[in-house]
């Protein structure tokens, strides 16, 4: 029960930031955080070996965050390719990536 007030009350929240806070940065080379990047955009396609990238830029934020966005292309559930889409993947200064790729509407995580 005293869990569950710790919980409610923001402690969680504050011990999760806390250990965040004391992650210490990866001092990747530049190759490795491309790579990292391009793995996240990879694991959100259906065909992974498919995938053909283009148009792909890098960004280095104040923050020690690396962004990259550019095209993707990868074959859809017939077997054809789906055309190249926009993506944006970042990898944070902790080594945390993620990917979003662009769905025809909007910005989406699938």
């Amino acid at each position: 029960m005293a869990r569950m007030r710790n919980i409610a009350s923001g402690a969680y929240a504050a011990c999760v930031e806390a250990q965040r806070a004391r992650t210490p940065p990866v001092n990747w080379t530049p190759t490795r955080i491309r790579a990292a990047a391009r793995q996240a955009v990879v694991n959100k396609l259906r065909d992974p070996s498919s995938a053909q990238f283009r148009n792909v830029r890098r960004i280095e934020l104040s923050n020690g965050s690396t962004m990259f966005c550019g095209e993707v292309n990868s074959r859809n559930a017939y077997g054809g390719m789906s055309g190249f889409q926009r993506f944006e993947a970042g990898v944070d200064r902790t080594g945390d990536a993620s990917a979003l790729i662009d769905g025809g509407e909007e910005l989406n995580t699938a």
